[in-house]
């Protein structure tokens, strides 16, 4: 019975949890629909896993502060269960301080779990946040 608990963490622990922001910068001069100027593309993307989808095991925490050049690279926490909305907006927001703006359009998150390892008991939970910055 131990092991039916066991190798499923020690599996989450060698594939890893992460999270990442990337933020991709319009150069070319570019207007949308409304007239209004992009800078730039942001996505911010968390992955977590938790024991039969209720029980955390490791989740991705986002870039929240500081320069995006320094953003951490090990950004992963145990047994919270930090892939949420609140989590990837909480990015996006650090995004627009380091771009100078306030202003976004397409702000679209989608969801997608599965579970991982088969038998139902790890469950993997991806959250994708994308949205274009306006000048």
């Amino acid at each position: 019975m131990k092991k039916a608990f066991v190798l499923p963490l020690l599996a989450a622990a060698i594939a890893g949890c992460s999270s990442y922001t990337d933020i991709g910068r319009v150069t070319a001069a570019c207007k949308t629909d409304d007239g209004e100027t992009p800078i730039a593309s942001v996505v911010v993307m968390n992955v977590s896993y938790s024991l039969f989808g209720v029980i955390p095991i490791e989740s991705g925490t986002t870039w929240k502060e500081g320069p995006y050049a320094n953003r951490p690279s090990r950004n992963a926490t145990w047994f919270e269960d930090r892939c949420t909305l609140d989590e990837n907006l909480a990015s996006v927001r650090a995004a627009l301080r380091e771009l100078g703006s306030n202003k976004v359009v397409n702000l679209l998150t989608e969801s997608e779990s599965w579970h991982y390892w088969s038998l139902f008991i790890v469950r993997r939970t991806v959250l994708k946040s994308t949205c274009t910055v306006l000048k």
